[in-house]
């Protein structure tokens, strides 16, 4: 029995440091922020989008006011871009760790940036029509 506990302690200790990238506090704390906000962001649109036939603005300029309206549906399409996002950007930051840290530290800080971005960006589209 404490061989293979032995064992497991080893195998173990090769994972982690194999993938120490995903046993980082402070990448850990990054991706934590990104997930509230993105549940935060869908909570949003969830609880504020109406139905999905019905009509909402998209986009607005502040030059131009609305200028793009659509299904209610296609406001989701702010949530699944920035997943599609943070997946990539952290693959990228786990390949960037082996090489530079700081930089991994910096690829990891854009994911709850871009994912406030999108939670106020939807918060000012979805706001748009209300004087």
């Amino acid at each position: 029995m404490k061989r293979a506990a032995g064992r497991i302690a080893a195998v173990w200790g090769n994972i982690r440091d194999s993938y120490d990238f995903l046993f980082d506090g402070y990448i850990l704390s990054m991706i934590g922020a990104t997930g509230a906000l993105h549940l935060g962001l869908w909570y949003y649109l969830n609880t504020n989008a109406g139905p999905p036939e019905a009509f909402i603005p998209l986009h607005f300029t502040y030059a131009f006011g609305v200028d793009l309206i659509g299904r209610a549906a296609e406001m989701y399409y702010v949530a699944y871009w920035a997943i599609a996002f943070s997946i990539v950007n952290i693959l990228c930051a786990r390949f960037a760790y082996r090489y530079d840290i700081l930089a991994a530290y910096f690829l990891a800080s854009a994911l709850p940036l871009v994912h406030g971005i999108m939670l106020f960006e939807s918060i000012l589209v979805m706001n748009a029509g209300v004087v």
